[in-house]
């Protein structure tokens, strides 16, 4: 089936588990389904953080990250990529705790969960703090950026909706482009219960994530992410220090390409007039077919 042929503005109004419900009932691909649950899903993400801070679990959240920062607090830490940032939740917590931080930059797959948090972002923060932050719609496995060029990259549940194939290609974009560390909230594969597990297979979740980093050799420490929710994904914190040639150039490059974008007004364009838009603060490296937006 292709998504041209599914009426996602009908099935926006349905309550229901989209990731669930496009697995059972059509033949889309892992990528497809992800990108199109995180669509149909636009808007949710910040209501349960609103509604997680002011729950039970609240203390539980604040603790992890708690435990998160104290592996971005070292003051050469200048620049932070929040890869798969959703609808930016955590963006206002990382500029509180990292007030030092020249740019923040954050993307996803989804314009739709860009804009919302965009939107969301406007009212949480100062015009300084928005100021540092820089939003796009990234290209799959393809980021903008020169090699050793972002001191530290984050993800937070971005792996687990991979292929291992896809897994391990985006690792080895991610760790291109980071400078100094990696920081991976990603499924753990260890002390999970049988229930846990059945969750990850009935939705197709990929926890091998420790698997990849030891084929490519990769050196990494393993820290504990509490459960906020009863029943949802274990994930633990993988860091993973690199130790190369930086590079002080954050400008973007197209693929391939060797001499920086231009800004021009409301978008890019590199050396041969090739346009990148930018809509609503969010700039758009991928193909406006491929974006949807609901409301």
């Amino acid at each position: 089936m292709k998504i041209n042929n599914l009426n996602l503005s009908n099935l926006k109004k349905k309550k229901i588990n989209y990731r669930e419900y496009l697995i059972k009932n059509t033949k889309l691909s892992i990528s497809q389904i992800t990108s199109l649950s995180y669509d149909l899903q636009s808007g949710s993400y910040i209501k349960f953080h609103k509604k997680l801070l002011k729950g039970k679990k609240k203390n539980i959240y604040l603790q992890n990250m708690k435990r998160l920062f104290k592996y971005i607090k070292s003051e050469n830490f200048k620049t932070i990529l929040d890869f798969g940032t959703g609808e930016g939740t955590k963006l206002p917590s990382i500029l509180k705790y990292k007030k030092k931080l020249k740019k923040l930059y954050a993307c996803d797959v989804s314009f739709n969960r860009l804009h919302v948090g965009c939107n969301y972002l406007k009212k949480e923060l100062k015009k300084n703090q928005l100021s540092k932050i820089f939003l796009f719609c990234n290209k799959d496995f393809e980021l903008p950026f020169k090699e050793s060029s972002i001191d530290v990259v984050l993800t937070f549940g971005v792996f687990e909706n991979m292929t291992n194939k896809k897994m391990n290609d985006m690792f080895l974009e991610l760790l291109r482009v980071s400078k100094k560390r990696l920081i991976l909230v990603e499924p753990r594969n260890s002390n999970i219960t049988d229930t846990e597990l059945q969750r990850m297979k009935k939705f197709k979740l990929n926890f091998n994530l420790n698997k990849i980093l030891k084929k490519n050799n990769i050196i990494f420490v393993e820290d504990l992410w509490s459960k906020s929710v009863k029943d949802a994904t274990p994930y633990s914190i993988r860091i993973i220090d690199k130790y190369s040639k930086s590079s002080n150039d954050i400008k973007f490059y197209l693929k391939n390409e060797n001499y920086p974008l231009e800004k021009i007004d409301n978008f890019f364009s590199n050396k041969f007039g090739k346009i990148i838009p930018i809509i609503n603060n969010i700039t758009i490296f991928r193909s406006l077919k491929n974006l949807y937006y609901f409301k």
